[in-house]
């Protein structure tokens, strides 16, 4: 008996050990950078992929979650590019040199569960704390603690009975805005209240320069059938244009249907939409060929898409060519119209992007209304040869 109650004793001490442990700071604070939005855009526009890990802004960059190691933000990242968010990224913020504030954490809340932001409202000053799947609610940032146990008591007078003192670094959070809550809310930056000291949090934390996507994708494409053999830079250059021009004229496959493509009117001095149109329907040989007459420069829409229609074409960019890689696999003819499929289709898309972004659209959203474009023209071929 005396051994079972030193036993006890022992774990007891044990777990209060463990309990009263501080929490430790990761060295490194990892986040999913999604990309720069419309100032307008919402939390709520992003719903398909609320569920992941909490969506919230910093200065027109929407972010996703907050993880502890890379392989956590690799996980959801998968998850994201699978729905269409090609240029996503994981991005780290370092922690080893912060200094370390505290904190009233008020809440904790799945990712993607709806939170009643006017009861929080009403403690002050708002921030938000990414953590995996979910995202804790807090009221800070204080500088010194018996200032902060202050504003704890008074919390949970006005009924936050579960409020909390946590310490926390200015990389892991970030300000709740209208963009969290759907209306207006604190827009101040983060500061630490006690004693007045100012702690402004970093604007950007050595953003990633990703590559234009669309033009990796037409080098590689190029290289595939040997037209290309320089680096896949992401940069529309000539040497990748005199490549698009090289397999126009070497590859039996394109240069044929480029024969055919040509004899058509219309779309002005878009060559390569009068190509793709050729290419897709040589494919879909159940759809009446029509001559290509239309005016692309007319018809053109210009209107900015919202974040959710964004996503829809962007998903179904990625699920489109995700079936015709299966396809291409089932004989040497879906092959070789799967290559040249997508020497057209890149260098087409690059095409239209160039056209939006000189007329004052920024990439990510020229790069979906190309998208919208391209589905537009072809979408129907192509759902018609995956079926």
């Amino acid at each position: 008996m005396k051994y079972l109650i030193a036993s006890l004793f022992f774990m007891t001490l044990l777990y209060v050990g463990i309990a009263q442990t501080p929490v430790i700071h990761s060295d490194n604070f990892y986040t999913i950078q999604l990309g720069t939005f419309d100032p307008a855009v919402k939390q709520a526009d992003f719903e398909a992929i609320r569920s992941y890990a909490y969506v919230y802004r910093r200065n027109n960059v929407v972010f996703v979650g907050g993880f502890n190691t890379p392989e956590d933000a690799q996980s959801v990242l998968q998850q994201l590019k699978a729905k269409g968010y090609d240029d996503a990224f994981i991005t780290k913020r370092p922690l080893t040199n912060e200094k370390s504030y505290y904190v009233i954490q008020l809440a904790t809340k799945n990712a993607g569960e709806p939170v009643e932001w006017k009861k929080y409202a009403g403690a002050g000053d708002l921030f938000s704390f990414p953590n995996n799947s979910q995202v804790r609610i807090l009221h800070g940032v204080y500088e010194d603690k018996n200032d902060a146990r202050v504003k704890l008591n008074e919390l949970i007078a006005k009924g936050f009975q579960d409020a909390f003192l946590k310490t926390i670094k200015l990389p892991q959070i970030s300000t709740v805005t209208s963009f969290d809550t759907g209306e207006e809310a604190n827009s101040a930056p983060v500061h630490a209240i006690s004693k007045g000291i100012s702690v402004p949090v970093p604007g950007s934390y050595s953003i990633q320069i990703t590559k234009r996507k669309s033009v990796v994708r037409l080098q590689d494409a190029l290289r595939k059938i040997g037209a290309y053999t320089g680096e896949s830079d992401g940069k529309l250059g000539k040497i990748t244009e005199s490549a698009y021009k090289l397999a126009l004229e070497q590859n039996r496959k394109l240069k044929s249907l480029n024969e055919v493509a040509q004899k058509y009117t219309g779309f002005g001095e878009w060559e390569d939409i009068r190509l793709l149109l050729t290419l897709t329907r040589d494919m879909n040989p159940k759809q009446e060929v029509a001559e290509i007459s239309s005016d692309l420069l007319i018809n053109l829409p210009s209107e900015v898409l919202s974040a959710t229609e964004s996503a829809k074409m962007l998903n179904w960019h990625v699920t489109a060519w995700k079936k015709l890689e299966a396809w291409s696999v089932k004989s040497a003819t879906h092959a070789q119209e799967y290559n040249a499929l997508q020497v057209v289709y890149y260098r087409t898309l690059t095409h239209l992007e160039d056209y939006y972004v000189k007329n004052g659209l920024k990439q990510e959203a020229a790069t979906a209304l190309a998208v919208s474009v391209m589905k537009t023209l072809i979408g129907q071929d192509i759902d018609a040869v995956v079926q």
